[in-house]
């Protein structure tokens, strides 16, 4: 798990290298544009939360694949959301791959982020079992 203290200090110092990018979202009448060393910052805010968290809890949770589920399935993430922000689509066509990578992405996240709970909600019943 100290890999997520790892990552959120690398997503801290690649922010500063991106200077000029931004991350461009149009929704229905609406256009949002996000600096992308902010994503940067807010995801490694995210990974040094998860690893904290994980710190204080890491004696209450009870499989290590589980942690390994966790940790692989959040930073697939990573790879996913560079392509989504790098990715620049020219025809329409390419807009259904683009959404297909983010539906992706969004998947990947909440399938990683639900091991956790699963992993000390299995531990705090095995306990409460024994006792």
């Amino acid at each position: 798990y100290h890999l997520f203290l790892l990552i959120a200090i690398v997503l801290f110092v690649v922010s500063f290298f991106h200077f000029n990018n931004s991350l461009d979202i149009h929704l229905h009448d609406t256009y949002y544009i996000i600096a992308i060393p902010t994503l940067y910052q807010g995801f490694a805010i995210i990974f040094w939360v998860i690893w904290t968290i994980y710190h204080f809890t890491y004696r209450y949770l009870y499989s290590n694949m589980l942690i390994w589920l966790h940790l692989i399935l959040t930073l697939i993430f990573i790879p996913l959301f560079t392509i989504i922000a790098n990715y620049q689509f020219i025809v329409p066509e390419d807009f259904n791959r683009y959404m297909m990578v983010v539906r992706l992405a969004a998947g990947t996240i909440i399938a990683g982020q639900c091991s956790y709970p699963i992993n000390l909600i299995t531990w705090l019943i095995k306990h409460h079992s024994k006792t």
